[in-house]
């Protein structure tokens, strides 16, 4: 696992400490992250991604001051998918999980991309 790019993820994220859990943000994080997984295909070291933060992350189960964030990422190198799990508070950003993804999940995540 390139544990690069998790850390950069999560640093990232850190300008997003305190800000309102809404759709304007869900499109803010999904651009800055986009631009930084960008880079690294450019760089060979992702083939592809998928951000998710949105309304089905975000639904009302969670604490309105918590934005959810996954980001499931194919590694060039191992051929991997992985899926790291984050949650922003008004204090911090917690990364909660990185794990490789089933492939029930990857299948889907491919089904959808068409």
């Amino acid at each position: 696992m390139n544990n690069k790019i998790a850390i950069d993820i999560y640093n990232e994220l850190q300008s997003f400490i305190g800000a309102p859990n809404d759709k304007i943000i869900w499109e803010q994080i999904d651009k800055s992250l986009s631009n930084i997984l960008d880079i690294e295909i450019k760089n060979n070291q992702l083939k592809e991604y998928k951000i998710l933060c949105n309304e089905t992350t975000n639904d009302k189960r969670f604490v309105k001051n918590e934005i959810h964030v996954g980001v499931m990422f194919l590694e060039k190198e191992n051929a991997s998918w992985l899926f790291q799990h984050l949650i922003i508070t008004d204090k911090t950003v917690v990364n909660t999980k990185i794990e490789e993804i089933k492939k029930e999940v990857k299948d889907e995540f491919r089904e959808n991309r068409k």
